[in-house]
């Protein structure tokens, strides 16, 4: 007699989980490339040369120009090349990939949990929230900036479960298996650098302080240490000559203040993901004519006190698993990039996940057999509207079109989606709405210097060479720094007849070429060549 394994065993358990995921997720497949995929992975020649594998591991990053930056994350870079190996540059096999990741990721979440606390129902519930969240729909969806986390994410998660089986049937080998996967996490990202103090915490529990025992703890720690060793030193020596992004002037307290803004923020989007957007820029004041951090916290800390007294193992978990993994983005560290974005919280809002499982299966124990089937068909309708609202957020990333849209419609007022949702028009060749886009953008932040440029396009190639000028002057004198409109305004001086101003502006564009115009300095020296010659006769 064939046996079945039983609806509550881990194998159906993970296969629900497995199901709902690709299902939430269907129709990300058949979105393409959008924003800096095209820097990243769409236009970037070193995807494309296997040759340059043996050189991978001992460079940092690079974009479509040949442009440095200052990360180092080699093995999510090797994702990029292998994928246009298989799939060239049809964005289906990349969407595709990142959805199967994010199936392993979630699988390997309901393993690790249910692996720590032997409770399957809790672990099935964090999980399956994980798994149908919108706000990893950023993560999934977004290939050039969410494959690294979802990668960083698989092989800490993997590190954590196969540690915990060396400590419980104290081998070795595991340790130092372990300690390789840990490795390979940093190698796809910095943030699986929080693993070693979750280890700390959780992985060296203790039944006695014997001097044995505390070699056993040393041993099992040794292999991240060498791993961590290593991985300092590739990474020193691959960031040696980057040129990056400038990082934040602000100084260490402007960093850490934004926290209290993002923290409530996230835990806000974490209750109630509705607005979701690339873009969340934290107010320039946080603490004037702002209510919102007071509010925030407000609820934050006494609910952190509530649960702290729950004495709940796997509540405590999940609060130290958040708090861990956030300090990782808290940008003490300065980060070159947004100081808010949801494809960060991918890895920390795994603790919240917990948390929630915990709160509705001790819900569900404590409660009357009627609050039971309201209990269930409260949370069943939870979890459509979070698949439902996933599923239409993954349709946001269809395009550039369509994810700066998305940005406009939650906020009207930013500069940022007005911008580059006008680009995007551009790239359709629809210039009547990319202007309109630029002259909001301009509305909303008179001096951008991008949108000033991209209006000077505009009047340029529409033959108003004398507006386009004036825009062009403007741009420049909003960022020095642009080095298109400093090369735009030149040849418009050139046009106008203005050639001593040509000249000069022509000379500063030189002095700050930045990699995506290399090509273009030849014809520049020309230019200046005949013009120098112009002004001597």
């Amino acid at each position: 007699m064939v046996k079945y394994p039983k609806l509550s065993s881990p194998i159906v358990l993970s296969a629900v989980l497995t199901v709902a995921t690709v299902l939430v997720y269907a129709n990300s497949i058949n979105n393409g490339f959008v924003w800096d995929d095209s820097s990243i992975i769409l236009n970037n020649p070193a995807n494309k040369d296997m040759s340059a594998l043996t050189g991978l591991f001992l460079a940092p990053d690079t974009t479509y120009s040949d442009e440095q930056t200052p990360y180092y994350r080699p093995l999510n870079r090797l994702t990029y090349m292998l994928d246009y190996q298989l799939y060239g540059l049809n964005p289906l096999g990349y969407h595709m990939e990142n959805l199967i990741l994010h199936v392993v990721v979630v699988l390997l979440l309901f393993m690790l949990v249910n692996k720590l606390f032997l409770n399957s129902a809790v672990a099935f519930i964090a999980a399956f929230i994980f798994a149908l969240h919108p706000i990893n729909s950023e993560a999934v969806n977004f290939i050039s900036g969410g494959r690294n986390t979802i990668l960083a994410a698989a092989f800490a998660l993997a590190s954590f479960i196969v540690f915990t089986k060396g400590t419980g049937e104290r081998k070795i080998g595991y340790a130092y298996l372990s300690g390789l996967l840990f490795f390979l996490s940093l190698l796809c990202k910095e943030s699986a650098a929080f693993l070693p103090l979750i280890l700390l915490l959780y992985g060296f529990k203790s039944d006695g302080s014997s001097g044995k025992n505390m070699k056993q703890k040393l041993l099992f720690g040794l292999p991240f240490l060498l791993f961590s060793a290593l991985y300092i030193f590739m990474r020193a020596q691959a960031l040696s000559n980057a040129i990056g992004t400038s990082l934040d002037p602000g100084g260490l307290w402007s960093r850490i203040s934004k926290n209290f803004y993002i923290i409530p923020k996230y835990l806000y989007m974490f209750v109630y993901p509705s607005g979701l957007s690339i873009y969340y820029p934290p107010p320039g004041d946080l603490f004037h004519q702002n209510i919102w951090p007071v509010l925030g916290w407000s609820v934050v800390l006494p609910s952190l006190f509530w649960l702290s007294r729950k004495n709940n193992e796997r509540a405590f978990f999940g609060i130290v698993w958040f708090a861990i993994n956030f300090i990782l983005i808290a940008n003490i560290v300065p980060i070159p990039s947004a100081p808010m974005a949801e494809r960060y919280i991918y890895l920390p809002v795994m603790g919240l996940c917990v948390i929630a499982g915990e709160l509705l299966y001790r819900s569900y124990l404590n409660s009357k057999i009627v609050l039971r089937m309201s209990l269930v068909a409260t949370a069943t309708v939870l979890f459509l509207t979070m698949a439902f609202t996933t599923a239409r957020r993954n349709s946001d990333w269809r395009d550039d079109l369509s994810l700066f849209g998305s940005v406009v419609r939650s906020q009207p007022d930013s500069a940022f989606g007005h911008y580059n949702l006008g680009c995007a028009f551009k790239d359709r060749g629809d210039l009547i709405s990319a202007k309109r886009e630029w002259e909001r953008t301009l509305d909303i932040d008179p001096n951008n210097s991008q949108a000033l440029n991209q209006l000077g396009n505009v009047y340029y190639i529409s033959d108003f060479p004398v507006k386009a000028r004036d825009y062009f002057i403007k741009a420049v004198q909003m960022n020095p720094g642009n080095s298109e409109a400093q090369y735009n305004l030149a040849i418009t001086l050139e046009k106008l007849n203005e050639p001593g101003e040509a000249l000069a502006h022509y000379e500063m564009f030189l002095k700050k070429v930045p990699p995506e115009y290399n090509g273009v300095v030849p014809e520049v020296e020309k230019r200046i060549d005949a013009l120098s010659h112009r002004g001597n006769s």
